[in-house]
């Protein structure tokens, strides 16, 4: 709060200049490290890369991300709700939702008829 008489002011000062090299290099680097990061997480999306998922196949296993559609898509084929496979799962409806393999659920409920 302000003292009596004063008006209060929303403003911060600064004393960083955005035009300085100082302040031009450290904006480079740091979008450099942001660059860097985003690279990393498109890799870890991958399941640690496109070697990584090639070397799982080899050995006949399923990645983490292809184990988590199947196993979304088979309790969706029992139930047939996303909210119920959900609940069972203990996700979001949402991710259910993605998850579940349009081709894998026609083919189990191709087995079914």
């Amino acid at each position: 709060m302000s003292a009596p008489g004063k008006t209060a002011s929303n403003r911060l000062t600064s004393t960083i200049d955005p035009t300085s090299a100082d302040f031009r290099q450290n904006a480079a680097e740091m979008a450099a490290l942001v660059r860097d990061i985003r690279r990393q997480e498109d890799t870890i999306g991958l399941g640690g890369g496109l070697a990584a998922i090639e070397r799982q196949h080899a050995k006949g296993r399923l990645t983490a991300e292809a184990l988590l559609d199947r196993y979304c898509t088979l309790i969706y084929a029992q139930c047939g709700s996303y909210e119920e496979s959900a609940r069972r799962l203990k996700l979001d409806r949402r991710t259910v939702k993605r998850r579940v393999d349009p081709a894998l659920l026609a083919a189990l409920e191709a087995t079914r008829d």
